[in-house]
């Protein structure tokens, strides 16, 4: 049982001993940003208003629906008028 604890110890050794590479990324990064052009907005906006479109159609559709289920007797009381001489 000690001969792979032993071997754990000195792989953790050596990796402690490895130096991470000097890397500098936040240069490369600015540069990129400065030299990219801005997105622009239209895209976006013709999304949002089609789906504030959309979002209006399904308003005007659900909102009957929901007041004609104020009450869950309503249904039967309206089938009870069939039926009444």
């Amino acid at each position: 049982m000690n001969d792979p604890l032993r071997y754990i110890e000195q792989l953790a050794a050596l990796a402690r001993k490895e130096a991470p590479p000097s890397v500098s990324v936040s240069d490369h990064v600015l540069i990129r940003i400065r030299n990219e052009s801005p997105v622009g907005y239209r895209p976006l906006a013709w999304i949002a208003a089609g789906s504030a479109a959309i979002a209006a159609g399904v308003t005007a559709f659900v909102v009957p629906l929901i007041q004609s289920m104020n009450s869950p007797l309503t249904a039967f009381f309206q089938m009870s008028l069939s039926y009444i001489p």
